[in-house]
């Protein structure tokens, strides 16, 4: 090969490698949606909303939104410890709520039933407690020295595929069951 055919070589597998380096410097954002992004279910007792939320400055989910409106002129009941976390269409857990201490989450047994008054709404934030995430140690594996209990978890990322709730409510002996279910999906963006 001659000097030129050389130079030639040189250059294009430079060129190769700076464009390596560019594309893998660009940064990458990946998103999540949700499809629907409310899903709504509705029979004779009650009207159910539910919702992904998005992580506070994240582009990715964390919790849902659930809101049940009692359309009776009974009390209805929500079991939490027969209301299930889909995923893929199997149970993955139960759920976990807003404002959910570390000693509620320590000594998690039975979870509560909640009751919707005749006419009333129930709107809250729930996280299935199997994605929980823990703050407590660091990436290197060490213990953080100024964690506290109470602010070592926090909600998981929601994964991609169809996720929703299936919802255990009842009225006098009689028992209303749901599912609510809906697709998420994520795509990778370059900035």
């Amino acid at each position: 090969m001659d000097k030129y055919g050389s130079q030639m070589k040189k250059k294009v597998f430079g060129g190769i490698l700076i464009l390596s380096f560019i594309l893998a410097g660009c940064a990458q954002v990946r998103v999540y949606s949700s499809k629907p992004a409310i899903q709504n279910v509705s029979n004779a007792h009650y009207d159910a909303q539910f919702e992904p939320q998005l992580a506070e400055g994240k582009h990715y989910f964390n919790a849902f939104r659930l809101v049940i409106t009692n359309k009776t002129y009974k009390d209805l009941v929500l079991d939490w410890s027969r209301t299930y976390y889909l995923l893929n269409g199997r149970r993955n857990g139960q759920f976990g709520w807003e404002k959910m201490t570390f000693e509620e989450l320590k000594g998690i047994k039975e979870q509560p039933f909640v009751t919707i008054g005749p006419g009333n709404t129930l709107s809250t934030v729930v996280f299935p407690l199997k994605l929980i995430a823990w703050e407590e140690y660091t990436r290197g594996g060490t213990r953080k020295q100024d964690s506290k209990p109470e602010e070592s978890f926090y909600p998981g990322v929601i994964q991609e595929g169809e996720n929703g709730i299936s919802l255990y409510i009842k009225q006098d002996d009689k028992v209303i069951q749901e599912r609510i279910t809906f697709n998420i999906t994520l795509e990778v963006l370059r900035k």
